[in-house]
């Protein structure tokens, strides 16, 4: 079974590393960046986002994790991901062959938000996405309400917001990350029942 880690805009850095050694997994963990694993120590979300898009951009970054998953062989996978990372892991995997895609047990993404720009995209695997309570952006409600309409997507509106899993963020709450981290073990335990 492989484990893939999807960063959101802060990249890789200690908390990540110390979220994918949390996970009482026992499996190896793949850890994809939008920065190819350079670490930066950003000292806010705006600055971390601009260098983001100055540096990757959410188009390539989908085009990053297509490229990661393309060369995946036909193992079992688990992707597990963090906003910007987490749409563009949606659109990577939607761009995978239907035999790919069912290689995917689970695909987990956290406050996907710029998935509401990709409303028509279909996967063919199971899909769990949590959302914040609130977006200043869009209507989380709205959007829960497209993805629940497709086939293997399961959508759970938490009390948290945006950045709740990411001790870099603003919105870190670590009663949340403790909460996931135990819904995520929960996941692979019914895999390899």
């Amino acid at each position: 079974m492989a484990i893939i880690i999807v960063s959101d805009i802060f990249g890789q850095h200690q908390d990540l590393d110390d979220f994918a050694q949390s996970l009482a997994l026992n499996q190896q963990q793949t850890i994809v960046d939008p920065y190819q694993t350079q670490r930066f120590n950003f000292s806010n979300e705006t600055q971390a986002y601009q260098t983001f898009i100055n540096q990757c951009g959410h188009d390539n970054y989908a085009e990053l994790i297509l490229d990661k998953l393309n060369h995946l062989a036909n193992e079992k996978t688990i992707i597990i991901t963090f906003s910007a990372g987490a749409a563009a892991a949606w659109r990577a995997i939607a761009n995978l062959p239907i035999e790919k895609q069912t290689n995917i047990k689970y695909f987990i993404g956290f406050y996907p938000n710029q998935i509401r720009h990709h409303l028509n995209l279909q996967l063919h695997c199971p899909a769990v996405l949590f959302f914040p309570r609130h977006e200043n952006h869009f209507l989380v409600d709205n959007v829960i309400n497209t993805l629940q309409q497709k086939q293997l997507t399961n959508c759970i509106k938490t009390p948290y917001f945006h950045g709740f899993m990411n001790p870099q963020s603003v919105n870190f709450n670590q009663q949340a990350l403790l909460i996931y981290i135990k819904e995520i073990e929960k996941l692979f335990a019914e895999l390899i029942a």
